[in-house]
């Protein structure tokens, strides 16, 4: 067997001199405050991103509200639109031919103004 090549043990005063000033480690200090520090500064973040999103989803919100009305109002007005031509005589004829007959005549006295019904 080989025999392994003796090691001499370092003293200490055989290691390389180290200085202070680079022998400086971290405190082994535990600071409570700090982390109390952080958890507010976290929950405050995790406050102001709830009301971003709250504001943004209701501008969302009302758009799409918006939207709905204005397609609603769309297709309402088609329909009664539709129902009106189809029907005009039946629902505003006797009306509307007083109101010409009333206009096309010379007598000023039987002359509708608007917002008054013609004295029949």
């Amino acid at each position: 067997m080989s025999a392994l090549p003796e090691v001499p043990a370092t003293t200490p005063s055989s290691s390389p001199p180290t200085s202070r000033r680079f022998a400086v480690s971290a405190p082994r200090v535990f600071y409570p405050a700090l982390g109390i520090i952080l958890a507010v500064v976290m929950i405050g973040v995790c406050v102001a991103i709830y009301k971003a999103f709250r504001i943004e989803h209701e501008v969302l919100v009302v758009a799409e509200r918006r939207q709905r009305r204005e397609e609603m109002a769309r297709r309402i007005g088609k329909t009664v639109t539709a129902h009106l031509e189809e029907n005009f005589d039946d629902h505003f004829g006797e009306q509307v031919d007083g109101h010409i007959e009333a206009a096309l005549t010379d007598d000023p006295a039987r002359r509708p103004r608007w917002g008054r019904r013609p004295k029949a």
